[in-house]
């Protein structure tokens, strides 16, 4: 790699602001930066700088912030950028005076430059002829344009009955800044403990204990408040049929479960659940987001997502629960006021975590799903019934030939019916499987719970776990009650005791488990939609966020059913378990010895002379330059114009090659099916044998597609 994406570039920031400010009116700041006029001379295209805000005084906060998109000024290598960072702030609601100060900070995380604009002042009354900047004259800015520009914002901001005033602007001297790369996927790792100051305590410290930049590594204290411990119950009462899970091990700190209920919940805004069952759900879930995103935990997660958006990439943000008291709490419902529940979010990938784990080994992603599918001893079930439903479920998804079948990785299921534990060992240890699927009776217990495998016989968490992690299990599925609650003894939750807890620790990369019971319906509604985005190749922890939105959009928001799963990831795996297709390619075919063949073969030749090329497999290349496996010499043919590809299709417990042509070109390709000449331009469609192609033109030479017999 060259030096050139260390070189500095010389730039402007401009910024625009409220000098003076009237109490309770809302305004529109922005931040762009001016480059020099120099050469580009950097690796990459673009890059993105970062803005923070901090407009805190000592009594209060100066202004409110709302970003208006992403906080990041993106620069590009023709000169400028592609828009100033936008910021909505809300003065005071008194008189004030303060600074407002603006961080820069670069993709690697670092700040490089802290710009201060002092003697910002909050007044009941603006002085329009005071509205200048040193030399700098106030910005003119057209309010219908800004209400065109912002007008999603502005309704909010409408319907809260403030007004939107002109900004001015400022320009901040030149400064230099480091271009880099950040390495990895970024993530914001989150801890939660309680601060033993004394018996009984109910101070908590919250802290980054991973974060994509070096300054985002903060720390927050925070108290849990009786009126938190009232909904909590009121939420277990009403969504899981009892309130026995405490949160204070102090007896004074417990509020009686003889109050009256129902609790009063603010009343809905426009858009919001009016009935007491998502109400509760909804308020719930801001009450936690708010106790655990306050001050500088928050600003972490800001600038977290700011730096994940400059990547084009997801945050993935993982909570870590240290005080057993908190862990059977459904973290998965918090919500910022007005958004979606955080583990709804594409944007934000949410997952729970744990770092008292050993490393984990390096591990390579595979090829498709190898599943051990047990079911558990249980009286009132048809087992083998039951197994072939959640077979086919899990496998549900793609059908040979169709338009996306090639997407999906294969799925093989191996079932087993009431093992012994020794049958269980035994086809564990063969090493087979990189999928763990457990359905049956689970209960808790201190040592990760008790699986009730055979009628005579239990395995308990820990044995499990030793077995899961010695012979390389990557991700473990428990469609049984209690997987991700702790064993509690006279309503005091033993620490770790839960089953996905002791086998996180253990160090099986990915646990799923369901944090109260689930019915049947929506269980296998998730295992489907689950099962179905593992094998589009989705993340693990995507794949969960996909499953969940399924719930949601089957069973509705004031349903338990989309907060029951919980998904604990190892801090270091990224939750990768298959391959990217293009990785697949080569190596679907042997990565399943018991469903290994040959591929078929495959030729083109040109109708006008039977002149016959054979096709390399998996991939054949054609184009114009010299380097392809079947070279046209045609001005209309691009140098790389095309690929056909053969995969594996998975279908009814078999795999089936099948061929699809990929176009790269210019000009595209043009495909004769259904009495017509088709022109595909950057698409993959499937061949069959006996179709016609013509490559470049509609006027090039036709081309025949045949599979040999």
């Amino acid at each position: 790699m060259s030096d050139t994406h260390q070189l500095p570039l010389s730039v402007q920031p401009v910024i625009s602001y409220p000098r003076e400010a009237q109490v309770g009116k809302t305004y529109l700041m922005t931040i762009d930066l001016e480059t020099n006029a120099g050469e580009w001379v950097y690796e990459k295209e673009e890059y993105s700088i970062y803005c923070m805000l901090d407009v805190s005084v000592q009594e209060a906060p100066l202004f409110s912030i709302k970003t208006v998109g992403e906080p990041a000024i993106i620069l590009h290598r023709f000169g400028g950028t592609y828009g100033a960072a936008k910021f909505l702030l809300t003065a005071a609601s008194e008189e004030m005076e303060g600074e407002i100060k603006i961080t820069l900070i670069n993709e690697w995380g670092a700040p490089i430059r802290v710009i201060i604009l002092y003697a910002v002042r909050v007044v009941q009354e603006v002085d329009r002829v005071s509205q200048i900047i040193g030399e700098y004259e106030q910005e003119v800015v057209s309010t219908k344009s800004l209400e065109q520009e912002f007008q999603e914002t502005l309704l909010t901001v409408a319907s809260e009955e403030k007004e939107f005033t002109e900004p001015e602007e400022v320009l901040a001297p030149n400064i230099s800044v480091e271009l880099r790369n950040l390495p990895g996927d970024p993530s914001l790792n989150l801890a939660i403990t309680r601060l033993l100051v004394c018996a009984g305590t109910n101070n908590f410290a919250i802290w980054v204990v991973r974060a994509p930049y070096s300054s985002g590594h903060v720390m927050h204290d925070c108290v849990w408040t009786p009126n938190l411990t009232q909904v909590w119950q009121e939420w277990q009462q009403f969504f899981a049929g009892h309130s026995n899970l405490d949160v204070s091990p102090a007896n004074d700190d417990i509020i009686s479960t003889n109050d009256p209920l129902p609790i009063e919940l603010p009343q809905p805004a426009t858009g919001q659940p009016t009935n007491y069952a998502g109400r509760l759900m909804q308020y719930f879930g801001n009450c936690l987001w708010l106790w655990v995103f306050d001050g500088a935990i928050l600003n972490s997660l800001e600038h977290s997502r700011a730096i994940a958006f400059g990547h084009e990439k997801s945050l993935r943000l993982r909570l870590e629960i240290r005080d057993p008291y908190l862990v059977s709490i459904p973290w998965e419902i918090m919500q910022r006021p007005g958004q979606a529940a955080i583990s709804l979010s594409q944007n934000v990938i949410f997952s729970r975590t744990t770092s008292d784990v050993e490393r984990l080994p390096v591990l390579p992603s595979d090829a498709g799903l190898n599943i051990l599918l047990v079911l558990g001893a249980d009286e009132n079930l048809q087992l083998e019934a039951e197994a072939e439903l959640l077979k086919r479920t899990l496998t549900q998804g793609s059908t040979s030939g169709s338009s996306r079948a090639y997407a999906y990785a294969p799925c093989i299921i191996t079932k087993l019916i009431q093992p012994t534990p020794f049958e269980l060992i035994a086809a564990l240890e063969t090493r087979a499987y990189n999928m763990f699927f457990y359905a049956g009776h689970g209960l808790r217990g201190p040592d990760g719970g008790i699986l009730r495998l055979h009628p005579e016989a239990t395995l308990n968490g820990i044995e499990l776990a030793e077995v899961l992690t010695r012979n390389g299990i990557k991700l473990a599925v428990f469609n049984s009650c209690w997987g991700a609650q702790p064993f509690a003894v006279n309503h005091q939750p033993i620490p770790y005791s839960s089953l996905a807890e002791v086998l996180i620790r253990h160090g099986v990369p990915a646990v799923l488990g369901m944090r109260d019971e689930i019915a049947d319906r929506e269980s296998l509604s998730f295992i489907q939609a689950f099962s179905e985005a593992l094998r589009s190749r989705r993340a693990i922890d995507e794949a969960v966020a996909d499953a969940r939105q399924k719930l949601l959009s089957l069973y509705k928001f004031n349903q338990p059913g989309w907060t029951l799963p919980v998904l604990y990831l190892h801090p270091e795996f990224d939750g990768q378990l298959l391959r990217s297709l293009d990785e697949s390619i080569t190596e679907l075919p042997t990565s399943f010895r018991e469903f290994r063949k040959l591929f078929p073969t495959a030729s083109l030749r040109i109708l006008t002379d039977e002149t016959k090329q054979l096709l390399p497999v998996p991939i054949a290349r054609i184009g114009r330059a010299t380097d392809n496996n079947i070279i046209i010499p045609n001005l209309s043919v691009s140098r790389q114009h095309a690929q056909i590809i053969c995969r594996d299709c998975f279908t009814d417990a078999k795999i089936e090659q099948v061929y699809y042509l990929r176009d790269d070109s210019t000009e595209g390709t043009f495909i004769y099916q259904s009495g017509a000449w088709q022109r595909i331009h950057h698409e993959e469609v499937l061949l069959q044998s006996g179709m016609q192609l013509k490559f470049g033109s509609s006027r090039s030479d036709t081309w025949e597609f045949i599979i040999e017999d």
